[in-house]
């Protein structure tokens, strides 16, 4: 496992770390059953990285095969709608990501084209329909955010819910092209999370757009938290095997 890890990202989903999750496991074969602090314990020293279940697997798999090694935790978060942007904040902070408030030169630049009224441009960015709509003013807001050197990664949230307004699904897909462009010329690590929340009739044009997406080497998540949690595991894997050699 150590010469593994040493080699490539190394991740292991182990079923029966827990009493019940033991149990059923034996249940198969007793070669499967463990205790959750020793496997802690054999990746933490190995250098391996222990996940809870096949969603985290995954989001950390996309994270390494798509996202640009970050130089470190901070993080500078564009979307729209106050309570997102709330929310995106505390996720962050939970995952144990920096989302540092914006200098006065970087909010001025913002506010250039930003409206007062119900928005935020000190970090997480909060912006208006009229700018969060409008893929030119978009594409500013994102070079501005990553022109700070106090940020290291972007993440971009697009509320998919949108879509039922008037020229929604439109609106959506031309800001998916935008982020493309963006993502040609970034120079950091950027993650998008389409937030559909289930929607059934928004389901579809998510799976659509999520593609378009990974196909310009975007990583996209279904959630905030997710998206948070999964760039902290990656952030953290370097940031081990920089200070350790195993």
């Amino acid at each position: 496992l150590r010469a593994a890890a040493r080699i490539k990202p190394t991740i292991i989903l182990k079923g029966g770390q827990t009493e019940a999750g033991s149990q059923a496991a034996l249940s198969h074969t007793g070669s499967l059953a463990g205790n959750e602090i020793v496997w802690q314990a054999i990746c933490q020293q190995t250098g391996a990285m222990l996940v809870n279940d096949l969603d985290e697997m995954m989001d950390l798999m996309l994270a390494f095969s798509y996202v640009k090694r970050p130089r470190g935790r901070r993080l500078g978060v564009v979307g729209f709608g106050g309570g997102r942007s709330v929310q995106s904040a505390d996720d962050c902070e939970r995952a144990r990501l920096s989302v540092p408030s914006f200098p006065p030169e970087i909010r001025q630049k913002l506010r250039e084209f930003t409206p007062e009224a119900g928005t935020s441009v000190r970090n997480p960015v909060d912006s208006s329909p009229f700018v969060f709509w409008d893929p030119l003013l978009f594409s500013q807001t994102l070079e501005i955010v990553e022109s700070y050197d106090g940020v290291d990664s972007l993440l971009v949230y697009l509320p998919m819910a949108f879509a039922f307004v008037d020229r929604g699904e439109q609106l959506i897909r031309v800001q998916v092209e935008a982020i493309k462009d963006f993502k040609a010329k970034s120079r950091k690590p950027l993650i998008v999370a389409l937030l559909s929340g289930g929607i059934p009739r928004v389901l579809q044009l998510d799976f659509e757009l999520e593609r378009i997406l990974l196909d310009a080497g975007i990583p996209v998540y279904p959630s905030l938290g997710r998206a948070a949690c999964a760039l902290s595991r990656f952030v953290k894997y370097y940031e081990r095997n920089l200070s350790q050699p195993f």
